[in-house]
């Protein structure tokens, strides 16, 4: 962890999304899969934590997985050959996520931005899946799910 950054809790199991997979609409990996594309990390930790998070992609904690920082990066970085079955071949996972959102925060923070690629990787997390609208649509209707106008 570089010294006086992140303000938040550096360990990302913290705050979390968890499906109960005791409810039949979150036991379709393609459900799960569709609202994790759906989230926008970026938006969700300058809202949460004004971009001070360390953000992990890995799904369930365990002891040898916190904190993000002392994760082993071949973790992570399995990450990157990983794709979603569906009609076209999504690969959800952005390894640099980290670096855009420390580039969203250097305009204001300046110097308390670390610079280096592995600071940037402790401080802010290695990686998060892409946010991706139309993968989501597509596997919630493979998965049964159908779109419907809404009345305003």
């Amino acid at each position: 962890m570089v010294p006086g950054f992140p303000y938040a809790h550096p360990d990302p199991t913290l705050p979390a999304v968890i499906f109960n997979l005791q409810n039949e609409l979150f036991k379709d990996k393609r459900v799960r899969w569709a609202l994790a594309l759906l989230i926008d990390i970026k938006a969700v930790s300058m809202a949460s934590y004004r971009g001070a998070a360390t953000i992990s992609a890995i799904a369930i904690p365990r002891p040898e997985r916190i904190p993000t920082a002392t994760m082993p990066p071949w973790k992570h970085g399995s990450r990157t050959s990983s794709s979603i079955p569906a009609k076209r071949k999504i690969k959800p996972y952005n390894p640099n996520i980290g670096k855009e959102i420390a580039e969203m925060l250097r305009p204001t923070m300046g110097d308390q931005i670390p610079t280096s690629a592995g600071d940037i990787a402790k401080s802010f997390g290695r990686g998060w899946w892409k946010a991706d609208p139309a993968a989501a649509t597509e596997l919630l209707q493979a998965a049964g799910f159908a779109k419907r106008a809404t009345t305003g």
